[in-house]
């Protein structure tokens, strides 16, 4: 675990913010899409997450940090379960997030607010880790 002044894990919640903040850009500048079948050029909230995590030299822990942050604002589990009708042989890492993406009631704003507010709370954990 790294330790800096005493505060847990400072450097990957940091770095979360940083991803999500990438993400959120991302569909501001590419356009956001809900429910697609078919490759598209437009970002949705798991595709703009990925994206923003390669785009960069960030971990896969710091990535587990940044679905983790989103996971608590949406209140959703941060670890897809398996389902008997669910055609991959592995659950998506990005399930809840994309399902939580594609419901009706979700919209463009939704998703960039909760980026926003997924980051705020990676900065406020890195300051304060028993928020």
């Amino acid at each position: 675990m790294k330790t800096i002044d005493n505060v847990p894990n400072v450097n990957e919640w940091k770095a979360a913010s940083k991803i999500l903040r990438t993400a959120k850009s991302l569909i501001e500048k590419r356009g956001w899409q809900q429910g697609a079948v078919e490759p598209t050029s437009k970002e949705c909230a798991a595709t703009a997450l990925e994206h923003a995590f390669r785009q960069n030299d960030f971990s896969i822990v710091e990535f587990n940090y940044a679905r983790e942050a989103l996971a608590r604002v949406l209140k959703i589990k941060s670890e897809p379960g398996r389902s008997d009708n669910d055609p991959l042989d592995v659950p998506y890492w990005g399930r809840s997030l994309m399902e939580w993406n594609d419901a009706t009631q979700t919209t463009k704003k939704q998703v960039l607010d909760t980026f926003e507010d997924a980051a705020r709370l990676s900065i406020q954990l890195s300051k304060n880790p028993e928020t």
